[in-house]
């Protein structure tokens, strides 16, 4: 287990936590056929927990499940996140009064990568309201300086 025993060195642990747990090829994270739900559409999404690779196959109509709803004026940050055994989990940040993308981002799970983010804002229930191609980004956070394009989270094509 890494954990930071030094002034700022929080950062720092975050990214060699995200180096033994991460993605190694672009998940594509988007909106289901079910448009509430989620999909993974990268047909063979490989990646790594604890220094072991794995593959997941494409999915579609992830449920969200139970997560807090927000409503106008609010906005969290979702990380995706996915474990050994392929099952993808969703972990919600702290809910901001504030626009899309001003939430936190949530810490991390244990032996789990994690795929990607959603940022949703506004009057949202999850499980029941659609969601829109520009509230999903693919890579770990984590691994991104400030911008989170495909070519600073190592997922350039």
């Amino acid at each position: 287990m890494i954990t930071p025993t030094g002034v700022n060195q929080d950062e720092l642990v975050k990214v060699l936590q995200a180096l033994r747990n991460r993605i190694l090829a672009k998940p594509t994270l988007a909106p289901g056929s079910t448009t509430s739900r989620i999909q993974v559409t990268n047909s063979l999404t490989d990646f790594c927990i604890d220094g072991v690779v794995y593959r997941k196959a494409a999915e579609d109509n992830i449920s969200v499940g139970s997560l807090t709803a927000l409503t106008a004026g609010q906005a969290c940050r979702i990380r995706v996140e996915i474990s050994t055994a392929g099952t993808v989990s969703f972990k919600q940040g702290p809910i901001v009064t504030g626009a899309r993308g001003t939430a936190r981002t949530p810490n991390r799970t244990a032996s789990r990568a994690t795929l990607g983010y959603i940022d949703v804002a506004g009057a949202f229930t999850f499980g029941t309201t659609a969601f829109s191609d520009e509230t999903f980004a693919d890579g770990d956070p984590d691994l991104a300086p400030d911008t989170t394009s495909e070519k600073d989270i190592g997922l350039e094509a």
